[in-house]
């Protein structure tokens, strides 16, 4: 997104953590990375264990074509721009964080992919106790980034504070601290709830006004939807916090309250909504 542009780069050999509370955005915002990844000619390697694959890719097609339901023929065109630039896989079984590693290092191989995802470390088969599991983890991922000139992204849990109301840092992100000492960025994503509550509240109070035409619109621009605060970027000036506003129809995030969401995928014969799809079914 083009307000990170400038303060924010994720460079080869490093390995970032997206931090954030269940429900706030991390997997949303690491499609935005992999599409934007995607657009500049880069192969993306995704482990989702977060949601299964097709699920993840039915998220990333409505993040790709900008709205809610695209057409057949634009879920068709998504599909082909996705060739060559995205590999998503599912990881099961007990021993995940060594398969999911033994993946990586074959895709960088046979490949030559740069750019990691992984969705998320919990899912990976480790105790929430386990702490020593979690740093081995995290260094062999350090190692391997570095072995290759890749670039490991990993979303990652908070704890559970009294409230969701405020944002959290990266003393809150669950796990060992280690996790945050060896990585070299550190973003969390935060939703801003007292907005929604504000809006909804809103909302209802003008819903009781009878004639329509008085009824004033709630004023999205005085507070963000959304907050990108980096703790942490090791090799960089900036640790910036970048305001941020949330289409649910593309499920973007977009750097102002008048901003437009951004079609990856270029496709001028799709209608603007199409007909009922079966994504299920589309993406079995």
């Amino acid at each position: 997104m083009e307000k990170s542009h400038g303060l924010v780069r994720l460079r080869p050999g490093e390995v970032s953590l997206i931090a954030g509370v269940n429900g706030h955005g991390k997997s949303q915002l690491a499609g935005h990375i992999v599409l934007g990844a995607g657009r500049q000619g880069e192969r993306v390697c995704i482990a989702s264990m977060e949601f299964k694959p097709r699920k993840w890719l039915r998220r990333l097609t409505r993040q790709a074509c900008a709205m809610t339901l695209p057409a057949p023929d634009y879920i068709r065109a998504a599909f082909k721009w996705y060739q060559d630039r995205f590999w998503v896989f599912d990881v099961t079984g007990t021993a995940k964080a060594s398969r999911l590693l033994e993946v990586f290092r074959y895709a960088a191989k046979r490949y030559g992919i740069r750019y990691f995802v992984i969705d998320n470390l919990a899912k990976c088969g480790f105790a929430e106790d386990d702490y020593n599991g979690q740093k081995n983890f995290v260094d062999q991922l350090t190692d391997f980034a570095k072995e290759f000139e890749a670039h490991v992204i990993v979303c990652v849990h908070m704890r559970k504070g009294e409230s969701e109301d405020k944002p959290a840092g990266k003393m809150d992100i669950k796990g060992t601290g280690a996790i945050t000492d060896m990585v070299d960025t550190v973003a969390t994503i935060w939703r801003n709830k007292p907005k929604e509550k504000e809006r909804r509240k809103h909302k209802a109070e003008q819903e009781k006004i009878a004639d329509a035409h008085k009824r004033e619109p709630f004023d999205e621009s005085e507070k963000p939807d959304a907050l990108l605060m980096f703790s942490k970027q090791r090799n960089g000036e900036e640790e910036p916090t970048i305001a941020l506003w949330f289409d649910p129809a593309s499920f973007q995030f977009l750097g102002g309250p008048n901003k437009k969401p951004f079609r990856y995928v270029q496709y001028s014969s799709a209608g603007a909504e199409g007909p009922e799809i079966d994504w299920e079914e589309r993406y079995a």
